[in-house]
């Protein structure tokens, strides 16, 4: 398994279990009955592998963007239900170590739609560290001088701290990792029918923060 997956579901793990340890067993509902969600950070991928025109290789993307909106149902003070969706946009870079051939420019444009189960921790001050899974469908482009689509699986895990500065708005930071299935995507110019095939990819996401409490 990618080290970096093990890493953010320990992480993710020892977040669960101090919110279970911290948490009553019973817990009141909140006074929100439904919030808003919007986060905007840079993105970054690890190397993937796959294939490009026929040939396999290796591919590097550049720095990206990552803009997310969600809405979420809080079942009580700890746990809540969203919905989820936005886009991931980084730029390939090279491919089997090399670069892309000239004027080729491509972009990998990632728009994931998930269900997110999100563990906040009670606090009795302003601050509010939370963790959460998610699983869900993403649909995968390349665009640049092609352009072509494909949908598949995703999975997404998440941390961060949140400030609440009143009982409708906060705002925090957080990390995100969304992961998903191979993909084709061909718009019928490569000798095989296929420009891109991709392996699993990883995206590793920054982000600031802000929600508003209805």
């Amino acid at each position: 398994m990618n080290k970096s997956v093990i890493v953010a579901a320990t992480l993710a793990g020892f977040a669960f279990t101090g919110l279970a340890q911290e948490t009553p067993e019973t817990s009141e509902p909140s006074g929100s009955s439904f919030y808003a969600k919007f986060d905007f950070g840079p993105a970054f991928q690890e190397n993937f592998d796959g294939k490009f025109l026929g040939f396999t290789g290796e591919f590097e993307t550049e720095m990206g963007i990552r803009f997310a909106a969600a809405g979420g149902l809080p079942l009580n003070d700890v746990v809540a239900l969203e919905v989820e969706s936005g886009f991931t946009i980084n730029s390939f870079d090279t491919f089997g170590g090399g670069p892309f051939p000239p004027g080729q420019e491509y972009n990998l444009v990632q728009i994931p739609l998930l269900v997110n189960v999100v563990f906040t921790l009670p606090t009795d001050g302003p601050l509010k560290p939370y963790a959460g899974i998610g699983a869900g469908g993403v649909i995968v482009a390349e665009t640049g001088d092609e352009s072509d689509s494909d949908i598949t699986y995703g999975w997404q895990l998440q941390a961060g701290l949140n400030y609440q500065f009143s009982k409708g708005f906060s705002a925090g930071i957080g990390y995100k990792l969304l992961g998903i299935g191979e993909t084709d995507l061909g718009n019928g110019v490569s000798p095989g029918g296929l420009t891109f095939e991709l392996d699993s990819v990883l995206t590793h996401a920054v982000f600031a923060s802000i929600r508003l409490d209805f």
